[in-house]
Parts: C-alpha cells; structure tokens; sequence
C-alpha cells in the first residue's frame, strides 16, 4: 500500500493495544482489557503473517532472531491469554472482583515481549 509494506503499517497495532490492555487490567478495567486483549492477540497473528510474508522465510542477522523470537513469543501469550479470557466469559464467569494473577502475569510478558519486538524491527529496519 503507497509502496509501504503491510508489515509495518500493521507492527504498531499489537504493540500500543497490548500495553493498554495490561494498563487497563491493573487499573481494573477488565471489561476494556478483556476487549483490548483480543483485538491485540488478532492484531499481533497479522503482523506475524506479515512479517514472515516480508521476509521471504528467512532470518538472516541476530537482530532478526531476537525480533522474530519476542514477535512469536509475545503473539503465542497474547492469543493464549485472549483465548483463556474468553474462556471465562463463554461460561459467565466473573473475574471483575478476583482478576487471575496468572492471567496479569501473562499479560505483561506478552506486552514485554511485543515490546522487544517493537525496540529490536525498528533497530532493524534503521541498521543499528
């Protein structure tokens, strides 16, 4: 699109959604993290795609490794996380009063991870 890759018009969604979500989880915003965490775990599996679509299948400097390992680990955590949350609400349960520690927990490697993503493509697409 305008001669931009869809990678990197795609790469900024799962980045900025994880991290609200995480926000919104510790403030106790479930409902908006629960929501914030999906879109993130469908944004992140595009800019997966993409990325591998980009890049040919290739992995060709350490800085790609460490790029594509924290994208495929962040993007697992994220689609796990969306899943185990609509889980819980498929059977109505309420986690508003007792949010999972373990699901908070997830959340943030994931943001961290998506994080590591974000710091390490765009050392990439500048040659750092």
């Amino acid at each position: 699109m305008f001669g931009i890759p869809f990678h990197f018009l795609l790469v900024h969604f799962p980045i900025v959604l994880a991290i609200v979500a995480v926000v919104a989880d510790i403030r106790t915003f479930h409902d908006g993290g629960y929501r914030l965490t999906g879109w993130a775990a469908v944004a992140a599996a595009l800019a997966v795609l993409t990325g591998f679509q980009m890049g040919g299948g290739r992995i060709e400097s350490s800085v790609s490794v460490l790029h594509v390992g924290s994208a495929l680990l962040g993007t697992l955590s994220l689609i796990v996380l969306a899943a185990l949350r609509y889980s819980a609400k498929a059977r109505d349960e309420d986690v508003s009063e007792s949010y999972p520690t373990p699901w908070l927990i997830l959340g943030i490697f994931a943001a961290l991870a998506i994080a590591m993503a974000a710091i390490t493509g765009h050392r990439f697409v500048l040659l750092l």
